[in-house]
């Protein structure tokens, strides 16, 4: 999600998990997703249905151009740019801030690559749409500006890039350098040629788990499209058109490798723009590539004092990216009714995704009623193959 325009605020920091539970407008502060010193992002709700809220602190001066911004991109309407349906200002604890209320998405790309690399296959996966909403953002007579691998997200079944961030054309789109601006962006002017480059530095990271200057070699077609991504002349680069041509035209199989190396000059311009971002810490998930889910083979474990126990939904692409196991345990608190009334992780959660996934399902369990209220544990086994269920009574 982008940050830009924002300030240094250590009281944003200090007070946003107390604020937890209050009220901006319509919309209730339900619980603290991520947060920096600047800005934080809650789980909220929009017309019954999950949605994120991002309160931001800006300059004063600043503040008006942010707000006219969010109101121009909330204007855009494409299946794969995260959907904003709300903004204006408000107050908390005496510190003003803007707010954005956004599509709530579960995951973001970034939170993929700490652990592995994309394969093919699922670079292409992620290309595709990316392209899409960038060609879409371009005809608008606007740039995206803050494209990488934390702005790529997965909202349910739908890869979408972030739109938090949109601009006119032609406008300073950047607040601060990062290993993802093209050379040109010392200017403050943002261009479509620059999310060019900056979709080029996340192919590369997608692919190799590092940025250009570090990385050697990409598999055709990627290694081509780098290549033209990745000229320190804006005009040399390829347009969202020439690499969606090339990704849909049939082409013979390359027979290697090719090596994808990064002029001198641009590791030099590249080099002289990155610098430490904060970034908002988050757990460690999967991203699954677009897909419905799928059934799949199921060991379930139903105690006799459950009634209903719908099991989590998981896509055939999401399975696929794990490697043995992965467990997820969650709480739950049952009324003397056989309703359950909370469902917490057990940390620690090593992918959100799937926990998330795991705590939808816990949450529709029925339970057989009794004179008292109870608490059990369930363990959740997801593998390639299918999920193991197995749940325990604690009390009484």
């Amino acid at each position: 999600m982008n940050l830009a325009g924002e300030i240094l605020t250590p009281r944003v920091a200090e007070f946003s998990r107390q604020w937890e539970g209050r009220l901006i407008g319509a919309f209730p502060l339900r619980q603290f997703l991520a947060g920096g010193e600047s800005s934080v992002v809650f789980l909220t709700t929009y017309e019954t249905r999950p949605a994120a809220i991002k309160l931001l602190r800006t300059e004063p001066l600043s503040a008006d151009a942010q707000l006219a911004r969010w109101n121009a991109a909330a204007k855009l309407s494409h299946p794969n740019l995260i959907g904003i349906f709300a903004s204006g200002r408000c107050d908390l604890d005496g510190i003003p801030l803007l707010y954005i209320v956004m599509e709530y998405a579960e995951e973001d790309l970034s939170q993929v690559l700490p652990n592995r690399a994309l394969t093919a296959v699922e670079a292409r996966e992620m290309l595709g749409p990316t392209l899409s909403a960038l060609e879409y953002i371009h005809r608008q007579g606007c740039v995206h500006a803050h494209l990488k691998p934390a702005n790529i997200m997965a909202a349910g079944d739908t890869l979408k890039i972030s739109s938090d961030g949109i601009c006119r054309l032609g406008a300073n789109g950047r607040s601060a350098p990062s290993p993802y601006d093209p050379p040109e962006s010392a200017n403050g002017i943002a261009s479509p040629a620059g999310d060019v480059w900056s979709l080029g530095v996340t192919l590369v990271e997608a692919l190799t788990q590092k940025l250009p200057a570090e990385a050697a070699e990409l598999p055709e077609p990627f290694a081509e499209i780098a290549h033209h991504c990745l000229q320190p002349n804006p005009a040399d680069r390829w347009t969202i058109a020439d690499i969606s041509k090339l990704l849909t035209e049939p082409r013979a199989p390359a027979p290697t490798k090719k090596r994808y190396l990064v002029p001198v000059a641009a590791l030099i311009l590249l080099a002289l723009l990155i610098v430490v971002v904060l970034r908002v810490r988050r757990p460690d998930t999967t991203v699954p590539p677009p897909a419905a889910p799928i059934p799949t083979h199921v060991t379930e474990v139903q105690a006799p004092d459950i009634i209903d126990q719908p099991l989590p939904e998981i896509t055939e692409q999401a399975r696929r990216t794990i490697h043995g196991k992965i467990s997820v345990n969650v709480n739950v608190e049952v009324d003397p009714f056989g309703a359950v009334t909370d469902a917490k992780l057990v940390p620690p959660a090593t992918s959100k995704y799937f926990s998330d996934r795991a705590l939808i399902a816990v949450r529709q369990w029925k339970f057989r009623p009794t004179n008292v209220e109870q608490q059990w544990r369930v363990h959740f086994e997801f593998r390639p193959a299918g999920t193991k269920v197995q749940p325990r009574r604690l009390s009484p």
